[in-house]
């Protein structure tokens, strides 16, 4: 029963995130990608996760690349928006079926 309440918690918080990143991609015209930071979805733009990178604070080796890999939703302006505004679903199956 626990897991079942955390689950619906942290399907809400997904879907508040993914929506915030595609208004904030329509706005601005950046990519923008939803990523979990210790278990909570957060909304970086690609720019932002750039300059991140660049101050280190990320683990030595981590690219740009990877965190697209592990991003839950990719945002884009240039491609076209599914229903929530949506580009492309990533992630594990687990929370690929819980967007959904």
């Amino acid at each position: 029963m626990k897991q079942f309440i955390k689950d619906i918690i942290l399907n809400y918080r997904i879907r508040r995130a993914v929506r915030l990143a595609g208004e904030l991609s329509e706005i601005s015209k950046r990519k923008h990608l939803v990523l979990l930071v210790a278990g909570v979805p957060k909304v970086y733009s690609k720019q932002e996760l750039k300059k991140m990178i660049a101050q280190r604070k990320f683990r030595k080796g981590t690219t740009i690349q990877e965190l697209e890999k592990r991003a839950v939703v990719i945002t884009g302006p240039e491609t076209v928006p599914d229903m929530n505004g949506c580009v492309m679903y990533r992630g594990n199956e687990r929370t690929v079926e819980r967007l959904l």
